[in-house]
């Protein structure tokens, strides 16, 4: 007798597990967990669910692989549109489209990150998601500037979620964007880009060049940018220095960006317009 009511409670107690579940979105069972709960009738995998607001998702696939679909098999399922560049030289104009770009990186790790990098300076408000094997997983650091990193055997639940976090990183990073006429500054990833060339600065240099560009049309000494820049007191001649090799870097055309106050120290010069972000726009018209 007791036995038989144990057993009972036990039936009870798994049925209401299973009910309690939410369904899997997956069309296959998941990795993690091995098993299959159907969705819904009605449901469609190529919108993501955020509560009760649903959105599509448009993908560009980066990849040599003559097969495409072997580079992430479940993305078909999450994604409403993939469109195929090779990874070297996708075309510009490709850019405008997508909602975020998925490189493939399971073989050549130098020319996916190279990739990544071009991506951000081309296209800063598309999102970069990177696929890499196990094995080069660590391999992946903040120098390739992606939002985010999955394994070729990522389910679709795991898919949808990366994506969905990587274009809202994405967006939040496009809002904090610096543009001073020719000169793009991105302070999420320390990347610089002058008249759709990236800019090989230094920490203290990205620094320095988006502290003045944030004010621009102020002056400050030197002492003010060793506390704001360095956080103490290095010396006037590592402020001097540091100018000097960021206006090589600048190039002679640009070099006035950063300018000169005699008896004072630098400043940014005030552009005809204020320095606003780029919201959303892959290029912005110069401001001059």
């Amino acid at each position: 007798m007791f036995q038989q009511k144990r057993q009972r409670e036990q039936t009870q107690n798994r049925t209401k597990g299973v009910r309690a579940m939410r369904f899997c979105v997956c069309s296959r069972p998941c990795f993690d967990s091995r098993r299959l709960f159907p969705p819904p009738a009605g449901y469609s995998p190529v919108l993501f669910r955020e509560g009760a607001r649903e959105m599509s998702v448009n993908v560009l696939l980066l990849t040599d692989q003559s097969d495409p679909d072997v580079v992430l098999p479940t993305l078909p399922l999450v994604a409403e549109t993939v469109v195929h560049a090779p990874l070297g030289k996708p075309s510009p104009q490709q850019f405008d489209g997508p909602d975020v770009a998925v490189v493939d990186a399971r073989t050549d790790l130098p020319a996916a990150r190279q990739a990544c990098r071009k991506i951000t300076v081309a296209a800063p408000q598309l999102a970069v998601v990177a696929v890499v094997s196990p094995e080069d997983f660590v391999a992946v650091d903040l120098e390739w500037h992606v939002d985010d990193v999955v394994l070729p055997t990522a389910c679709t639940a795991e898919l949808q979620t990366r994506l969905r976090l990587a274009i809202a990183r994405r967006h939040k990073a496009v809002e904090d964007t610096l543009q001073f006429g020719d000169l793009v500054l991105h302070p999420a990833s320390y990347i610089a880009s002058l008249a759709d060339r990236e800019l090989d600065l230094t920490l203290t240099e990205f620094k320095l060049l988006s502290f003045l560009v944030q004010h621009a049309g102020r002056a400050f000494t030197r002492t003010r940018l060793m506390h704001e820049v360095w956080g103490h007191e290095c010396g006037r001649r590592t402020v001097d220095v540091h100018v000097q090799r960021l206006r090589a870097k600048l190039g002679a055309e640009h070099e006035s960006i950063v300018d000169t106050v005699r008896g004072v120290g630098y400043m940014a010069p005030s552009p005809p317009r204020q320095v606003t972000p780029q919201i959303g726009l892959a290029h912005r018209p110069a401001l001059r």
